[in-house]
């Protein structure tokens, strides 16, 4: 994972005009804010950017540069020549072939390139061979040998730096700056799968600026009474230019759009990230804004705006399931399993070329920022590989294909599973998570499949003090997406990403008493194997019903043709603990709200609710009271019963045995 940032301070940036000549795109259309917000004052440059600087050599501890460009543009309006700067910032974690300082810069020409991606297929390239090198010189090869006076098509030139991004098969975000034509590329893939967001709201040393980060930037601290920076996602209907003209009209340029299909090409789509309202209920509060949105938006006011279908702002790169059904009677199990066949293969080869390339274990452990609770460090667990492991049957197909694709049949897998409890809950408690229930079930099945595989479940056990501490920083790092239900999920994420936490089979250690020794897994990268453009394709291809089929029973419709190469479910409990005595009702609303540092998901004063169900938690209390006290009776009254019966029992057979003894004694005295 690398680090990339470019901060451009003094002059505005906006949108591109539309057809109206209104400095509008179609988020700004149809948003329901009424005021544009006030820009952020941050003050001196240096404070931002060594903020962002702090922050991505997290994301690259192996170097970080940064590369200021100096752009000189005549200003017409006051007759004056105006100074921009641009500072290109990266990190650097290296893991394919020598590491590579960025920003990387074609000494030939000047052009320099931020890359924070892996390149899976789409070029031919080494598997040690380094994917920002071959980059940087099939980008700088366009329009190598132009002259100063040859005339050009300026849409080819850009089509051509298009298609070059979008044959790459594999995830990235990237900056690019084109020394010759003054220009600066940015974007990242069609899924996303690299964060890359934008400020256009911030004034450094009174100047406008635009920044473009891997991540937001909070240089003033996280603080619910305060307005934080706006960050925004940058969508990924295509790429986006911004040319530094040498003569301009005023202190305002606009960045060029550039769809990945080019039948779209006019389409003014923005650079930020359109906000679909996918909730259904129809109250005031869902046509709000938020600062996690740009905007509210339906399928059918973007219809009324642009005249076409919705389908027209996305793109298709792996094609599209147009046949979504089958008609009765067409069902086929030959069909099916030539499918399930197909997806085997698909599967396998996107797991092999994410394992083809693995570097060298590393011995140590990485230096991450530690709780002031847990200031010892843990023990190293070396490994290349670990899978983020619920139990479920995603997570067992990729261990088990995982375990097919290694190298060595006895190298290291590590399982990392997470579970949520009490801070002075036993290793037990966390063990009766379901999740770590299925992942030590998951484990067994694994060890029996592979007995040479060295299989290891790293139980990561976060209490709530730890997950207090944490919430901060997945804030930062997920943010804009801070929903409480994105917390809840990057919370998961985050803890089993440190892959921190006890071995199973070593919680109980010496003369009975429990220690828990805490290791850290030495792998830190990664990849996700379902995400492979390959796979997407093939499954576009098949009918729905025989990838899924909900019509039939949970556990058998759902996941249908992954069903065919691994078993088991799934479940988790970090959102049962961060929404602690939460009322369900609030709680399956929690996709919408933002969440907060000070105000707790749930206030009992502000539920009208919260009487009547305190009211109704004391009924169902004292009807389980009066049940438990009559059960209590009324084992009271058998057990009596009981011992009446036994003690008559017991006297009626006293007459007898003290026959007996009698007899006895006479006996014996006879002899």
């Amino acid at each position: 994972m690398c680090g990339i940032s470019v901060i451009i301070n003094g002059i505005k940036i906006l949108e591109p005009i539309n057809k109206n000549g209104q400095n509008k795109d179609l988020k700004e259309t149809i948003t329901t804010s009424t005021s544009t917000p006030t820009p952020i004052a941050i003050g001196d440059y240096y404070t931002i950017k060594n903020d962002i600087e702090s922050r991505l050599i997290n994301r690259g501890p192996d170097s970080i540069k940064s590369k200021l460009i100096e752009i000189k543009c005549f200003q017409k309006d006051i007759d004056k020549e105006i100074s921009i700067s641009m500072e290109l910032i990266s990190s650097v974690l290296g893991l394919r072939g020598p590491l590579t300082i960025q920003p990387l810069t074609d000494e030939n020409n000047g052009n320099t390139l931020l890359w924070n991606g892996e390149l899976f297929g789409g070029y031919e390239i080494g598997i040690h061979d380094n994917d920002t090198c071959l980059l940087l010189h099939l980008l700088s090869k366009i329009n190598e040998n132009e002259s100063e006076n040859q005339e050009i098509n300026e849409n080819e030139i850009e089509r051509e730096l298009i298609e070059i991004m979008l044959k790459i098969k594999g995830p990235f975000a990237f900056l690019y700056w084109q020394e010759k034509k003054r220009k600066l590329w940015f974007g990242r893939d069609v899924l996303g799968r690299r964060s890359l967001l934008v400020n256009n709201e911030t004034i450094i040393n009174d100047k406008p600026s635009l920044i473009i980060s891997s991540m937001g930037s909070f240089p003033n601290g996280i603080d619910d009474s305060i307005r934080l920076p706006k960050w925004d996602e940058i969508n990924t209907f295509g790429l986006f230019s911004i040319h530094f003209p040498k003569i301009i009209e005023t202190n305002i340029i606009h960045f060029k759009i550039h769809p990945w299909d080019i039948s779209n090409i006019n389409l003014n789509i923005g650079m930020i990230s359109l906000d679909y309202d996918n909730d259904n209920d129809n109250e005031e509060e869902s046509n709000t804004n938020t600062t996690t949105t740009t905007t509210t938006t339906t399928t059918k006011e973007i219809e009324e705006i642009e005249g076409n279908n919705i389908d027209q702002l996305h793109f298709y790169p792996f094609g599209r399931r147009e046949k979504l059904d089958i008609e009765k009677g067409e069902w086929s199990e030959k069909v099916f399993n030539d499918y399930v066949n197909g997806f085997y293969e698909a599967i396998s080869d996107s797991i092999n070329v994410r394992l083809n390339n693995l570097p060298i274990a590393s011995l140590e452990i990485p230096d991450l920022i530690r709780a002031p609770f847990l200031q010892e460090k843990p023990l190293p667990l070396v490994s290349r590989l670990g899978i983020l492991f619920s139990g479920g049957l995603d997570s067992m197909v990729l261990a088990a294909m995982s375990n097919k694709h290694m190298e060595t049949p006895d190298e290291p897998i590590h399982l990392i599973n997470v579970a949520f409890g009490d801070d002075d809950s036993p290793f037990e408690e966390y063990d009766k998570v379901p999740d770590r229930k299925a992942a030590i079930s998951g484990l067994k099945e694994l060890q029996t499949i592979a007995p040479n595989r060295q299989w290891k479940l790293i139980k990561v056990n976060v209490g709530t003090k730890e997950m207090e501490w944490a919430k901060k920083i997945v804030y930062q790092l997920s943010y804009p997406a801070i929903t409480i239900m994105d917390m809840t999920i990057c919370l998961a994420l985050w803890f089993a990403g440190r892959g921190e936490g006890i071995l199973h089979g070593e919680e109980l250690k010496g003369q009975g008493q429990q220690q828990q020794q805490r290791y850290m897994t030495t792998f830190v990268y990664p990849r996700f194997p379902y995400l492979d453009e390959s796979l997407i394709s093939y499954l576009n291809g098949i009918e729905l019903p025989y990838i899924c089929d909900l019509s039939l029973p949970q556990g058998t419709g759902d996941k249908r043709i992954l069903r065919e190469v691994g078993p088991i479910q799934f479940g988790s409990r970090s959102s049962k603990q961060l929404n602690k005595n939460v009322p369900a009702r609030i709680t399956q609303k929690c996709g919408k709200d933002v969440f907060s540092f000070t105000t707790p998901i749930y206030d009992p004063l502000q539920d009208p609710g919260y009487e009547a169900l305190q009211k109704q938690k004391l009924k169902q209390k004292m009807s389980l009271e009066r049940k438990e006290k009559k059960n209590k009776e009324k084992s009271e009254k058998i057990e009596k019963k009981i011992n009446f019966k036994n003690q008559q029992e017991k006297q009626k057979q006293q007459p007898n045995d003290d026959e007996n003894i009698l007899r006895k004694k006479e006996v014996k005295n006879c002899n």
